[in-house]
């Protein structure tokens, strides 16, 4: 991948190589190749090309874990750590800056005073250069000489070191492993030879002066943002509260059952009680018998009449008065009930 103005300036140079994290989602995104340059060896030791382009690094972040990024500025690889937690448009991120133990002297790289880094030898004979080449004194630090040995900082007068503002961090979203913030800040320093400067008789030899300090930022929109919490953090909300409603859902079905297992033992022992039932045998004989209970005239099937008779004379029909008797009646001991017609 280069990143150019143009088709043939970009065809011009070999690409940079990056892992896509197929094999394994750790390496995401990280640096194989700078420009098809795979080490510096304008090192004293050689420095491979390693780390991320500090663009994306592996999902799943915690405070515990170390970034690495490639900074081909400076030549080599440098560690970062957890600094604190910030917010940026509700967004939660992980503030990352160089580890402290990255500004110690390294006779690998040329580099004999604290947070100082020497990059005449790279910068004189290039990525793949022969080490320790000569050339004008180059150094790289942070602003206002920030992390830099005090003794370099009383030298010069003017600098007033704020870490907020001089140091380089970025803020690195834990879940996707996306940095939605950054700030690259470094300054370019000189040092004068032993004789001094010519120019400034009165300044001493061996100074190492600040030439200019630069800053590179970028963030997150305030509308990309609010996409990012709309899907990434709804689905986490519900995938930690998956466990919590299932056992819910457990819960109430469970309570259901229990439910439904009592009703159905309870109903069982009074069948009665189902609703719809059809009633016992000895209701519906005591039903039967009452509605064949009837009233007949004179000259209907023999019943025992009770005293008195009436006569209808609109009808012009003489009715007897009878007692009400069932009509299915047993006819004798033992024997089946025969119908009265």
């Amino acid at each position: 991948m280069n990143n150019m103005s143009g088709l043939q300036e970009a065809l011009s140079q070999e690409p940079n190589v990056f892992n896509t994290g197929a094999l394994d989602i750790t390496q995401v995104w990280n640096i194989e190749a700078d420009h098809g340059r795979t080490a510096v060896t304008s090192w004293p030791c050689p420095e491979p090309v390693r780390g991320s382009d500090a663009m994306q690094f592996r999902p799943g972040l915690t405070e515990k874990d170390r970034l690495t990024v490639f900074i081909g500025d400076i030549f080599q690889a440098a560690d970062l750590i957890v600094n604190s937690t910030v917010d940026l448009h509700g967004v939660k991120l992980l503030r990352y800056w160089l580890d402290p133990a990255q500004a110690e002297p390294n006779p690998c790289h040329n580099m004999d005073i604290r947070g100082l880094i020497n990059i005449t030898g790279p910068q004189a004979g290039g990525f793949t250069g022969r080490a320790n080449a000569s050339g004008p004194y180059i150094f790289i630090s942070m602003p206002m000489f920030c992390g830099v040995d005090d003794r370099l900082v009383q030298d010069v007068e003017g600098l007033r070191c704020d870490w907020e503002k001089h140091m380089t961090w970025i803020d690195v979203e834990p879940t996707t492993g996306v940095t939605m913030r950054a700030y690259k800040r470094l300054m370019l320093s000189s040092r004068l030879g032993p004789l001094g400067s010519v120019l400034e008789p009165g300044v001493a030899g061996n100074l190492t002066i600040p030439m200019f300090w630069a800053e590179e930022t970028g963030q997150l929109t305030h509308d990309l943002a609010r996409q990012f919490k709309s899907s990434v953090y709804r689905a986490q909300w519900f995938i930690a509260n998956l466990g919590k409603m299932c056992w819910i859902l457990g819960g109430s079905l469970i309570l259901i059952g229990i439910l439904l297992a009592v009703l159905t033992v309870e109903l069982a022992s009074d069948p009665d009680k189902w609703p719809g039932q059809p009633a016992s045998d000895v209701v519906v004989l005591a039903a039967a018998r009452d509605m064949l209970s009837v009233r007949v005239d004179g000259g209907g099937l023999p019943v025992s009449s009770s005293a008195g008779a009436s006569e209808n004379s609109s009808e012009g029909v003489t009715t007897a008065n009878v007692e009400r008797r069932p009509l299915l009646q047993p006819v004798g001991p033992g024997s089946e009930i025969v119908s009265a017609e």
